[in-house]
């Protein structure tokens, strides 16, 4: 008798056990918990988004940044509560749907937490903390800020300065320094994100995560930026990459950052390059067993063509007498600086209805006729977009200082597991 009574009493403290352990609290952020339930679903979603394997390395490496990402987001909603801003269902509804349609999950979001056995307030709880972090800012901090003309007049000399010039496809994960304790720990954590960035983990995911620049909830995409554009050390660093390549940790003011090239290309100053044209070519073909005699042939053939052509109207019935390969007609619309190089040297100063020298391909001789220029209005760099620019960069250094202060202010006990 006393031994079953002991093994019932051992099965009714099981479940009792179990509870007390999910139920475990993590952190406390003023006079809210947070449980050590709340942190395992967070931590879940995040390597499952990041797509880095579920293994007790990766949970060591990463739970105490979420963590700290989870106790902001309560401060967030903290804040958010005191000054009475709330955020709807409906916007909740609509910021899932702009993350399921940049996210690629298979399936979508629902299905997606589905696999991973994950409640949809996982992300609801992420998602409703920073659509009230940006209503909180719109409505304290975006008032107070100014940009001069002489900051728009800078601006518009550097890029002067730089046309012609490298530009750069950027994305950016930005940590913060805000005090000298911290900058051991952000070390080692920027350490942390480049080495599984280089290990095949999305730039992405991280970006929304943890960054604290402006562009974390676009996953770090920062965009096309050109050399002299940003901070000397983060130009360096832009300069020595390779694209697809991540950087080392970057030190500059504020914080540290993580740069990674999408792209690459060259601005152009030559007005030309930046025209769109309507394209028409006529090919004439080459085989791989074509002689001198045969080249030459070819050549005097693309020649005649170019001077027989008098527009578009006339690539049909000159393709259809010379037997012109696969590929002669319309050739559509096309920015002159999305052409490769050589094809668009030979169009790019091309009126309407003339036509290039040939070039020479690998299919054939190509002789190109501009159907239609669309010329670009030599307006000069808008001075609203560079104004907005650097708005937004001193709205989120703003932010970050915001958020610092509600960290400094709070109590907070994060060292609960």
């Amino acid at each position: 008798m006393r031994l079953a009574l002991l093994s019932l009493i051992l099965v009714l403290a099981a479940p009792s056990v179990a509870a007390q352990d999910v139920l475990r609290i993590a952190a406390v952020v003023n006079d809210e918990a947070i449980s050590a339930l709340d942190l395992e679903q967070r931590l879940r979603l995040f390597l499952a988004n990041a797509q880095v394997p579920d293994r007790p390395e990766a949970r060591r490496l990463w739970r105490t940044r979420v963590l700290r990402v989870l106790v902001d987001e309560r401060l967030k909603l903290q804040e958010a509560a005191r000054l009475g801003i709330s955020v709807t269902d409906r916007e909740i509804e609509r910021a899932m749907r702009s993350i399921e349609a940049q996210s690629g999950w298979s399936g979508g979001i629902d299905e997606f937490l589905l696999r991973q056995g994950l409640e949809r307030s996982v992300l609801d709880g992420e998602i409703r903390a920073q659509l009230a972090w940006d209503k909180i800012i719109g409505m304290r901090l975006l008032p107070t800020i100014f940009v001069g003309d002489d900051e728009i007049d800078a601006a518009i000399e550097r890029l002067v300065e730089n046309e012609g010039r490298s530009e750069s496809n950027v994305l950016e994960i930005f940590l913060s320094v805000d005090t000298p304790e911290q900058a051991q720990e952000v070390s080692r954590t920027a350490d942390s994100l480049v080495e599984q960035l280089r290990n095949g983990v999305r730039f992405e995911p991280l970006a929304r995560q943890f960054s604290e620049g402006s562009t974390a909830t676009q996953g770090g995409h920062l965009g096309w930026v050109q050399q002299g554009q940003l901070a000397p050390e983060l130009d360096a660093a832009i300069l020595d990459l390779e694209v697809g390549t991540v950087s080392d940790p970057v030190r500059s003011a504020g914080g540290v950052y993580i740069i990674k090239i999408a792209d690459r290309r060259f601005s152009s100053s030559d007005q030309a390059s930046k025209a769109e044209l309507h394209l028409a070519q006529i090919i004439v073909p080459i085989s791989d067993s074509a002689t001198t005699v045969d080249l030459r042939r070819a050549e005097a053939t693309a020649e005649s063509i170019a001077e027989r052509i008098e527009g578009c109207e006339d690539i049909a019935a000159v393709g259809d007498e010379i037997g012109g390969a696969s590929g002669t007609g319309d050739l559509g619309t096309i920015a002159v600086r999305e052409l490769p190089k050589h094809i668009a040297d030979a169009v790019k100063n091309i009126d309407v209805g003339g036509t290039s020298a040939p070039v020479s391909l690998d299919d054939g001789l190509h002789v190109f006729v501009v159907c239609d220029r669309i010329e670009p209005e030599d307006i000069g760099p808008d001075r609203d977009s560079i104004g907005n620019a650097i708005g937004q960069r001193r709205l989120t250094m703003m932010a970050r200082r915001y958020l610092r202060d509600l960290r400094r202010d709070a109590f907070l006990d994060e060292n609960r597991l």
